[in-house]
């Protein structure tokens, strides 16, 4: 039986796609973070496991700029 991989990613592609180094990829994958596969040609990155580490560091980004709105724009001043 052989498997689909189509659609699946090399850690270069992932981190093309997360905006981060393929070392850094690498370093997901050992901590579970991204599923992934061994083949001879070496590691596959499942999709799903990339696009919802994606999401869920789109969703990261947002409430950090939502939070910063408004805020830390003001600048103190002491009249002497």
């Amino acid at each position: 039986m052989t498997a689909n991989l189509t659609g699946w990613f090399s850690p270069a592609q992932a981190g093309q796609i997360l905006g981060i180094t393929p070392q850094r990829v690498r370093q997901l994958v050992r901590a579970g973070r991204i599923a992934c596969i061994t083949t001879p040609l070496g590691r596959l990155l499942d999709p799903a496991s990339v696009h919802a580490l994606l999401a869920k560091r789109r969703r990261q980004q947002a409430g950090r700029k939502s939070q910063g709105r408004g805020q830390g724009n003001a600048v103190a001043t002491s009249r002497s």
